[in-house]
């Protein structure tokens, strides 16, 4: 429902649901039960304080409200001592999942629309499917930095170590083991026994 201000016709925020990101806010009109109408979505900008109905792209808005999961998408900033300006985690955009059912939970992560702060949109995202299950427990939502969202089975998804490995040194033959030295060559063997003297033979502590 709009209403008039100062600002022009703003929506009242009774009935709908509020989801802050950086430099706006959505709101999405919302049913008692809890479900979000993609039809009817505003956005105000922080700065102006003015309201405005979104561009929405990607796909076709679902002609009745559903039931989503909400997924924020967040960024670090660490401050800056010169500006003093605090750290703070800023929200970039929100993923809105589709709850196929209710009891027991269930999502369908190939069903996911976007709130975008950078450019105050909403739009669906283009899944890429990467998977032959369609047991939903052995699925898994994998969402890139690049803004990427892939299906996989849970099986192949990489550990934590695997993924800082992957952040620090991109490609697996850039990590650290997989690097060879060309000074060091351990078929020769000078290098060989300059290798057995590399580490004292006797505990640091021992050492004067």
């Amino acid at each position: 429902m709009l209403r008039q201000s100062e600002l022009g016709l703003v929506p009242s925020k009774e009935g709908y649901h509020a989801i802050k990101l950086e430099g706006c806010e959505f709101l999405l009109a919302t049913t008692a039960d809890g479900k979000l109408d993609l039809s009817d979505v505003y956005v105000q900008d922080d700065e102006s304080g003015i309201y405005a109905q979104p561009d929405v792209s990607g796909g076709t808005i679902p002609e009745s409200p559903q039931l989503y999961s909400e997924i924020e998408w967040r960024e670090q900033f660490l401050g800056d001592v010169v500006y003093d300006k605090p750290p703070m985690i800023l929200v970039k955009m929100v993923y809105l999942i589709h709850v196929a059912q209710h009891e027991p939970r269930r999502l369908d992560l190939t069903n996911v629309w976007i709130l975008h702060a950078a450019n105050r949109s909403i739009y669906k995202a283009v899944v890429d499917i990467r998977t032959e299950t369609q047991d939903p427990a052995e699925m898994v939502l994998r969402i890139r930095r690049d803004g990427s969202l892939l299906v996989d089975h849970a099986q192949v998804m990489p550990t934590p170590d695997e993924l800082i490995l992957q952040e620090e040194f991109g490609h697996t033959e850039e990590r650290p083991e997989n690097i060879a030295d060309p000074d060091n060559d351990l078929n020769d063997p000078i290098d060989a026994i300059e290798d057995d003297f590399d580490e004292p033979d006797v505990p640091a502590v021992d050492l004067a």
